[in-house]
């Protein structure tokens, strides 16, 4: 039976290393509100892209390569929350919304 383990992996390397690449040239293109969020999206890409390089070339096996993998699951949760954080005060900002205004209304 074929595994499509290897390929599947390269693909993903690919398509995360692409994305990689749309991100970076947006950043230099983005406001400086923006480009807070897109730089969190691009760690968290490239931490992505670590652990696929990883899984491709069978480097788990190494001494630290599980708590690497475990690791930088738990760098890439915390990077999402923080740009959920990021975006969701900058929609704020742009809507012209603040707590004050949201606390004041009640």
């Amino acid at each position: 039976m074929i595994s499509f383990d290897p390929f599947l992996s390269l693909v993903t390397v690919i398509l995360t290393l692409g994305g990689l690449l749309f991100l970076m040239d947006s950043i230099w293109r983005a406001e400086k509100r923006l480009d807070r969020y897109l730089k969190i999206l691009a760690g968290i890409f490239s931490l992505f892209f670590l652990k696929q390089i990883v899984f491709l070339f069978g480097l788990t096996d190494l001494k630290y390569g599980v708590f690497f993998l475990r690791f930088s699951d738990f760098l890439i949760a915390v990077l999402f929350m923080i740009s959920g954080i990021t975006l969701f005060s900058l929609i704020r900002s742009v809507s012209g919304e603040s707590s004050e205004e949201q606390v004041e209304t009640k």
